[in-house]
């Protein structure tokens, strides 16, 4: 499997893709559906803040999706120093 895909926001997140789910994303929020719509997962307007970003990182990857998310607190934090 190839290197995962840093994604930075949301409008990247709706650019990714997997074999098995496939992603409803609103302005701040969004949905993991499996295409036998069998499963859905909600994504927070927390999805890329904190330790969140793992959890959801690791859902994300659990459905096909070959992501690692940004932390925004972290880009928060490096920009003001």
């Amino acid at each position: 499997m190839s290197e995962p895909q840093l994604v930075k926001n949301w409008q990247e997140l709706k650019e990714c893709k997997s074999e098995t789910h496939y992603l409803e994303i609103e302005e701040h929020s969004g949905w993991i559906h499996g295409k036998s719509g069998d499963e859905f997962h909600y994504l927070s307007t927390h999805t890329f803040y904190g330790s969140s970003h793992k959890g959801y990182t690791t859902l994300l990857q659990s459905c096909g999706f070959n992501v690692v998310l940004a932390n925004w607190d972290e880009e928060e934090s490096e920009s003001s120093e």
